[in-house]
């Protein structure tokens, strides 16, 4: 289904330079940079933490208990309760320790590290194969799967230490933008509540200039939004590629054949939800 064992692909940018891409090894083993304790799982991140200089790449993580339980169960923001059980669960990234340091990092990291984070924490907890229902688009018929969540492709971003990028539109606007953090996804979460805009506020999550105006996500909101709304869709689409290539990426997509009638699709996994750490309250 997807390769488990760590590789080099190539990959073309738009003026024919190739870039490496690196797919992150999943599986855990005893040679491991860090020593896996029982309990403990050691993954690669796709973005690394950065701090003093130094990006902080591989982080353990710990099974959850009861603590993670109730917070997974309890009220208020996803983020902020997701950005709890980081914390609470990993015991070393990179050279940090420090319960204090480990919980200041869970605030910072990116969109794919935390990802990454919370499909470790849910292997280590439960196991790696995850036992979901899906219901064919073609026929309505729901079917029961097991998708094994170690064959889930993770791609380190090409530079790590860069966060913030200046692009060339194809309509020849520059747009900078910056690497989705965990703010940035708290305030994506409120925003999308309304189900209003759902694909311009990806943009703006990320989008911090657009030619000569700066976007304010605050007091300037609705014009900050106008200005993303008229890029063309060819523009939109170029920035998203852009997002996809440095930011790493956690492909949470698995694909299902119906047993019924043949039919093959893709759906994405919502990591954010209690069934994915509790399967049998679903």
């Amino acid at each position: 289904m997807m390769d488990e064992k760590l590789k080099q692909d190539e990959m073309v940018d738009g003026e024919g330079d190739s870039t490496e891409i690196e797919k992150i090894e999943q599986e855990a083993t005893k040679s491991h940079m860090l020593d896996v304790a029982p309990g403990n799982l050691a993954v690669d991140l796709p973005s690394g933490y950065i701090l003093d200089g130094q990006v902080h790449t591989t982080v353990v993580v710990k099974e959850m208990t009861g603590y993670e339980e109730d917070i997974l169960a309890g009220k208020g923001s996803i983020v902020v309760r997701l950005n709890a059980i980081v914390g609470n669960c990993m015991v070393q990234l990179g050279t940090l320790s420090e319960r204090s340091e480990l919980q200041r990092a869970a605030s910072k990291l990116t969109g794919q590290d935390r990802m990454t984070i919370l499909l470790a924490i849910r292997r280590v907890s439960l196991g790696d194969l995850y036992d979901s229902n899906a219901t064919c688009p073609e026929c309505n018929v729901s079917q029961h799967f097991t998708l094994d969540l170690k064959e889930i492709e993770i791609v380190a971003m090409p530079d790590r230490m860069n966060r913030t990028h200046t692009v060339v539109l194809p309509s020849k606007t520059e747009v900078v933008w910056h690497v989705l953090n965990s703010e940035d996804e708290e305030w994506l979460s409120q925003k999308q509540k309304k189900k209003e805009n759902q694909l311009t506020l990806g943009l703006l999550a990320r989008v911090d200039a657009v030619g000569d105006e700066e976007l304010d996500r605050g007091k300037k909101y609705r014009q900050a939004l106008a200005t993303l709304k008229g890029l063309s869709t060819r523009d939109r689409n170029f920035l998203r590629d852009q997002f996809e290539r440095e930011e790493g990426s956690v492909n949470t997509e698995a694909e299902f054949d119906c047993e019924e009638c043949g039919h093959n699709w893709k759906a994405k996994m919502d990591i954010g939800q209690s069934s994915f750490f509790f399967p049998s309250a679903s």
